[in-house]
């Protein structure tokens, strides 16, 4: 027993509620933390009535004290853990199923400093009683300013300017968050409430009374900026003035004067507006402008259907002062008419900055939202879906344009030069949102919505044309060395083949001239050897035979006939510089050699080519000397003419006249008979493709021969 006793005194001083403090801190003590002191996770027991439950959560709301029930509250958090988009209950609620407004609960957990303010990380909650809340206090806007009446009951007038409907995670399963935003005497407040934004939108400029819990809306760094009332029931949206029933009932208000100064503050109630359409955004929004004042228009709900640059248009709407010029957020517009387009300002972009200066009558010149025209040189062009944005400079000033449908034909095939533009656009001019010392503000930038490509007008001054007459000159030089260079691989290539033909050409001149030399100095020696020795063999038998003679002077004739074609042969071999040499040349030499001997040979040659592959060549001069060799040997010629004329229909023909014996090839003597000249003839023209025809021209035998391209 004492044991247990024991145990259980260690376990209560090891508790987090003894080793954290002396004793748990309430709802009071928790309002006076800092941030830094709550996240000491310091242990809670706090009695408080529930001013708020989370309708994104369920375990999750405000308790103020049961001191000042209107006074400033603590958020406590019973949800740790993410499910998807819900959050999963971690605290547990006893006493009761669910929280409601008005329950009087203890809270158990630890400090924790939340997302905004010191508030309870609950682990135990539990329902003691209810309580009857008392009505909510009327305050003005400004009296929640700094959060010094954070998580508080409250209830704040302003006249309904917007509605945005918006799916939340927040919201419980098919639950959406209709947000109203409401422009008071002192500023623009948010009021969330469920349900459809559709009714709501049929408030519009009505004076409503929200009564709620107003939680205060943070930057990331847990910073005050602005009040956000979460509203527990429609029941508590009291409507102090109803919309006009006309929207043509609102007063028209000059643009130049929608949040000027007057003696009178703006009620935060719609306005009427007029102006000519400057500029149509694909988001709805657009531009219009009056005289010399320019506005930017906002659809409160969806884009206005059928507008167009030049309509005149009358719109109904809040004006809403953002950073820089106040901007309209429109109800409702009205075609009444259409026009061109207000003759737009010239200004200076590189003069932008002191734009504001130019004062007429004490006033400031107000460029924002004006159709201006400048003049400007384009640095770089991004295309996008729908539209390009042209970076442009003028001097040391840069600034955007946006073009709608992107750029024209003319533009778009210069665009890579810089080229000089007009344009012609609608400026936004960014504002200085700090207090100067002279109260005056300032312009930090400007950039420019252009309706269509045809605002942009390309204009070729002198440095355009230099700059593109230097990149047309970059690059033909760059065409003439590539070029060049093409041409010298080219040549380099040709050099190396033409070498390596003639190298393979001189090797097989050298083996032809071999060839040459060793037929000279074997067969035709020895046949020269044979037939002396068959006359020798005649001169010492004197009785001889008749017709052994004539035998053995027929085959010295033989052999004296092989000897002649042997030489012919080697005549071939040794002129074969038909690799390198024009058939010109060559039937030159030969016309010139043959003619050195009892017969008259001349030539007559034209329409020869320049160069002959070096296998035709040299069969045509086969045939050639085949002719010659058959005019005088069978036919008896005296004389002889070798001619060459082109032919359209082939390459060129050769003949050879001769003035012996008419010659018929058809009863001439074949290869039965020891005779292979006229077949070698035939099969050395068919083996190139040559045709050989036997003709009688006038007194003349011709052999012509026909050499195809």
């Amino acid at each position: 027993m004492r044991k247990i006793l024991s145990l259980f005194v260690v376990s209560i001083l090891l508790s987090p509620w003894v080793r954290g403090a002396v004793h748990p801190l309430s709802t009071e003590e928790i309002l006076r933390l800092t941030r830094p002191e709550a996240n000491g996770e310091l242990p809670v027991c706090a009695t408080g009535v529930v001013t708020l439950v989370a309708n994104w959560r369920s375990h999750s709301g405000v308790i103020a004290p049961v001191s000042d029930l209107n006074g400033r509250g603590v958020y406590f958090s019973g949800e740790v853990l993410r499910e998807g988009e819900l959050q999963r209950p971690s605290a547990e609620l006893t006493g009761t199923d669910r929280l409601q407004v008005g329950d009087l609960v203890e809270v158990m957990g630890s400090t924790s400093a939340l997302v905004f303010a010191p508030g309870i990380r609950a682990s135990a909650i539990r329902k003691v009683g209810s309580v009857e809340l008392p009505p909510y206090p009327s305050v003005r806007l400004r009296d929640l300013e700094h959060a010094v009446r954070d998580n508080a009951r409250v209830s704040l007038r302003g006249v309904l300017a917007d509605v945005r409907e918006i799916p939340s995670a927040r919201q419980e399963t098919d639950g959406r968050l209709t947000q109203l935003f409401l422009q008071s005497e002192d500023g623009v407040f948010v009021a969330n409430v469920s349900g459809d934004a559709a009714d709501w939108r049929k408030m519009l400029d009505a004076e409503l009374e929200i009564g709620g819990c107003a939680m205060s809306t943070i930057t990331l760094r847990a910073e005050f900026r602005g009040v956000q009332v979460e509203v527990l029931d429609k029941s508590d949206i009291r409507v102090l003035r109803v919309p006009p029933a006309d929207w043509l009932d609102i007063p028209y208000v000059p643009v130049a004067e929608l949040l000027s100064f007057s003696p009178v503050p703006y009620d935060g109630h719609a306005r009427r507006v007029r102006g000519v359409v400057t500029y149509c955004d694909d988001d709805g929004s657009f531009c219009i402008q009056e005289e010399a004042r320019g506005l930017r228009v906002r659809p409160s709900s969806g884009p206005c259907p059928g507008m167009r640059v030049g309509d005149r248009i009358e719109a109904v709407g809040f004006p809403w002062q953002g950073t820089g010029n106040s901007e309209f957020i429109c109800v409702a517009t009205t075609v009444v008419g259409h026009e061109a387009p207000p003759e737009p300002i010239s200004v200076q972009l590189s003069n932008y900055e002191r734009w504001q200066y130019e004062r007429t009558e004490f006033s400031l010149f107000d460029y924002n939202w004006l159709r201006l025209r400048f003049r400007a040189r384009v640095l770089r062009v991004t295309e996008r879906e729908g539209y390009a944005e042209l970076l442009v400079a003028d001097g040391p000033v840069t600034s955007t344009v946006r073009v709608r449908g992107g750029l024209n034909a003319e533009l778009a095939a210069v665009v890579a030069d810089s080229p000089l533009v007009d344009v012609t656009a609608v400026a936004e001019v960014k504002l200085t949102d700090e207090r100067a010392d002279d109260q005056m503000p300032h312009v930090t930038s400007v950039s420019f919505l252009a309706d269509s490509p045809e605002a942009v007008v390309f204009v070729p001054d002198a440095e355009w044309r230099y700059r593109r007459y230097t990149r047309n000159l970059v690059w033909g030089a760059l065409a003439v060395i590539v070029f060049l260079l093409a041409l010298v691989v080219f040549g380099v290539i040709r050099v190396a083949r033409d070498a390596r033909r003639r190298e393979k050409a001189e090797a097989i001149k050298a083996e032809r001239n071999r060839m040459a030399g060793d037929l000279h100095d074997s067969l035709e020696q020895n046949l020269t050897g044979a037939r002396m020795m068959m006359q020798s063999a005649l001169a010492l038998s004197p009785d001889t035979p008749a017709e052994v003679v004539a035998a053995v002077n027929d085959a010295a004739e033989i052999l004296s006939l092989a000897k002649a074609e042997v030489r012919e042969t080697i005549f071939n071999l040794r002129t074969d510089e038909l690799f390198n040499r024009s058939p010109d040349e060559v039937f030159r030499e030969l016309v010139h050699r043959l003619g050195k001997g009892p017969v008259d040979m001349r030539c007559k040659l034209r329409g020869l080519p320049h160069r002959l592959a070096g296998t035709v060549l040299s069969d045509l001069l086969y045939i050639v000397q085949e002719a010659v060799t058959n005019a005088i040997k069978h036919g008896h010629a005296k004389r002889l003419v070798l001619v060459s004329d082109p032919s359209p229909r082939t390459g060129f023909t050769v003949r050879v006249l001769n003035d012996g014996e008419p010659f018929d090839p058809a009863t001439a003597l074949g290869p039965d008979a020891g005779h292979f000249g006229l077949v070698g003839m035939r099969e050395r023209a068919r083996r190139n493709g040559l045709a050989v025809f036997w003709e009688r021209d006038g007194d003349w035998n011709s052999v012509r021969i026909e050499v195809k391209k």
